[in-house]
């Protein structure tokens, strides 16, 4: 789960309830409702997590949401720190 500020929690029986009414996969989910929500948070630059990101499995929610920041917009990660960055300001400092 990400840190203090904006989340993306949606229960599994209203994940798996929305995607039966809409006719959709779990790729077609991710793509409506997940990644416009990174994008959000990901603009706004370094993102702080309770957890690392890293050990979950891409099946999960966390995992493939790291897998999007990781793959996707560029970030990486300090476990240390439990925060990811854009590749972008890493590079700058």
């Amino acid at each position: 789960m990400m840190g203090e500020g904006p989340q993306f929690v949606m229960p599994d029986e209203k994940w798996q309830a929305l995607k039966a009414q809409l006719g959709m996969t779990d790729r077609d989910m991710v793509d409506m409702f997940v990644k416009p929500y990174l994008q959000d948070i990901a603009s706004r630059g370094e993102i702080a997590f309770t957890t690392d990101p890293r050990v979950a499995p891409e099946s999960s929610m966390l995992g493939e949401q790291w897998r999007i920041l990781r793959d996707e917009m560029g970030f990486v990660f300090d476990g240390l720190h439990m925060v990811a960055t854009p590749l972008s300001k890493v590079v700058e400092s």
